[in-house]
């Protein structure tokens, strides 16, 4: 049914809805290690999201732009299997690996776009798919068709992401952090890395389209646990780039989050929050979704101080407003 807000029209904006291009892979590529050091921070965070969905044993469970395959391994001990999904030949690299140091042997490896794949033609439908702070999100009712029993989508509640740890740790580290608000910009995807545009659209999208999605919310972040304080920072600064004479400050920038615990060890810890939409493929109602088909927007105007993010593709004849600071990747045509 359409609403009084057209639900569907709103989630056509999302920053993520557009082809990758080959620089973007590259990119994700390049930044596949880089990856794998923030995956190995949020272990425990991770085990909170997996516990969260719905995964049976019996199940074959889709991981859609499953990057380095942080939940792809937790899901293939937990499901019959997994196809491990992205466009990055580095990541999923990445994912085989640390699955064959599990001896997990019931995971696919499909390299491929995911908005140049359709549920049905070339992509088969899995009973459970999964997208965590994925592109595949963007468009929740495709996302829905790759699914035959459960769907979850998953990403941030809260305005603290791992951007916001690199900047918490090297704010005035190094030129790249120097102005740390500034650098922010380039890795987050503007009004659309809000509540006011996240998982109230893809809510509502379901909603009107005869679903009744449930939402749950994990609480975790990223952590790292050591004997001394000289470990965490030798960790620590693997992350990023420590300029000389800088260091104090650095090691300032931890001290900030780092809790002594019983144990006598030390903890390095951030906090955030992610929410788990959930829902039944199955309830989709085909005659509410013949009422729209949201179209691709050619003329857009950006308003002012926007900021968009990574990966923005912004179709013809676009004209940001003043003090607009586009993402790296961004290509206005």
């Amino acid at each position: 049914m359409e609403g009084f807000v057209n639900w569907r029209l709103l989630e056509s904006l999302s920053g993520w809805n557009s082809r990758k291009t080959q620089e973007e892979i590259a990119f994700w590529d390049d930044w596949a290690p880089n990856w794998e050091k923030r995956c190995a921070l949020e272990t425990a965070f991770t085990d909170k999201q997996v516990a969260a969905l719905d995964i049976r044993d019996e199940d074959t469970v889709l991981d859609a732009c499953c990057g380095s395959g942080r939940l792809t391994i937790p899901l293939a001990k937990m499901a019959k299997r997994v196809t491990a999904l992205d466009s990055s030949e580095q990541m999923l690299e990445l994912c085989r690996l640390k699955a064959e140091g599990e001896g997990l042997h019931n995971i696919d490896y499909l390299k491929a776009d995911w908005h140049e794949l359709t549920p049905g033609q070339n992509l088969s439908a899995h009973d459970v798919t999964v997208a965590c702070i994925s592109p595949a999100s963007s468009d929740i009712i495709k996302l829905s068709k790759s699914a035959t029993r459960r769907c979850h989508s998953l990403s941030f509640s809260k305005p603290y992401a791992y951007c916001n740890v690199l900047a918490d740790l090297f704010s005035g580290v190094n030129a790249e952090w120097a102005d740390s608000d500034e650098a922010l910009r380039k890795y987050q995807l503007g009004p659309f890395a809000s509540r006011g545009f996240d998982l109230n659209v893809s809510f509502n999208v379901l909603y009107d389209s005869g679903v009744n999605p449930s939402i749950g919310y994990v609480r975790g972040g990223w952590e790292y646990e050591s004997d001394t304080f000289d470990g965490l920072l030798g960790h620590l600064s693997g992350l990023g780039t420590i300029e000389s004479g800088r260091e104090a400050l650095f090691a300032e920038n931890v001290r900030r989050h780092t809790v002594r615990l019983s144990n006598g060890k030390l903890l390095f810890r951030t906090s955030t929050e992610m929410y788990v939409l959930s829902w039944n493929p199955a309830e989709l109602d085909g005659a509410a979704l013949l009422q729209f088909t949201p179209p691709r927007i050619p003329h857009c105007h950006p308003g002012p101080h926007c900021h968009p993010g990574p990966h923005c593709h912004p179709g013809p004849h676009c004209h940001p407003g003043p003090h607009c600071h586009p993402g790296p990747h961004c290509h206005p045509e």
